[in-house]
């Protein structure tokens, strides 16, 4: 089993508004508990049936799980919360890679799936905010970003940990 880094969560901050078609690659989870091969094989069996789940990786000793989907899922973190829940362990973090193309101006943006239904991540600011509007400005398109997943009211946020070119291949 390979090593999943956990990033921080951040507070939760500002709204900021807009993009359309984007699309979670990953997961990457830190759970509470997951010391013992019974517990790991349960969570990871709990994950796998999750629609939308292509593969899980799990780091037993650093309590660390990897989630890549599907080409085209819409999973947002609702499943993977209950799924680590009806494992019996505590989920610690959630960071998500998420890719798309940005729409709308203003300091609030909003990253929009399209396909499955309107799902959306509210972008919350941190180290990467002013990179995002920079690439706004010179029109990048399409654009990966990754950063922790917090509630945020009835909905998901997205912290701008890093945002970048969507890697080509």
């Amino acid at each position: 089993m390979r090593h999943v880094c956990s990033a921080a969560l951040f507070a939760l901050g500002l709204l900021w508004p807009g993009p359309a078609g984007a699309q979670v690659q990953s997961y990457r989870l830190e759970v509470r508990g997951l010391g013992s091969p019974f517990l790991a094989y349960g969570l990871e069996r709990v994950l796998v049936a999750i629609e939308g789940v292509r593969d899980v990786e799990l780091g037993m000793a650093e309590g660390s799980v990897g989630i890549a989907l599907v080409p085209g899922a819409t999973l947002m973190p609702d499943a993977i919360v209950e799924g680590v829940r009806e494992a019996g362990l505590e989920l610690v973090r959630v960071e998500a890679t998420v890719r798309g193309s940005l729409r709308g101006s203003g300091e609030r943006t909003r990253l929009i799936f399209d396909g499955g239904g309107p799902l959306s991540f509210v972008l919350l600011p941190g180290p990467a905010s002013d990179a995002l509007e920079s690439m706004r400005a010179e029109g990048t398109e399409p654009l990966q970003v990754r950063g922790p997943v917090v509630r945020h009211g009835d909905r998901w946020g997205l912290g701008l940990e890093s945002v970048g070119k969507v890697p080509e291949g």
